[in-house]
């Protein structure tokens, strides 16, 4: 779906980011790139993920944004994600 091996996407993780942050940053990054006209249908989703990206990833999730920009090839700032 990310156009992706799984092999390149975890090469491509952050120092000290769990996993699961990663796959949570680059689906909601995802989202925001290539379902926009359906964003009714996942924007509850997308909230209750940025709590738990916050409780989980603490300062790293704005570098996980940064980093998953570059390896999904899109522009999602921070701020649209409330960081």
């Amino acid at each position: 779906m990310l156009g992706l091996s799984e092999v390149e996407i975890m090469n491509k993780t952050p120092e000290q980011v769990y996993p699961e942050v990663w796959a949570t940053v680059l689906a909601i990054l995802w989202l925001h790139s290539n379902a926009v006209e359906q964003r009714d249908e996942w924007e509850l989703l997308e909230a209750k993920a940025l709590n738990w990206l916050q409780a989980s990833s603490g300062s790293q999730l704005v570098d996980c944004v940064k980093t998953g920009n570059a390896v999904l090839d899109c522009s999602v700032s921070p701020q649209t994600l409330g960081l």
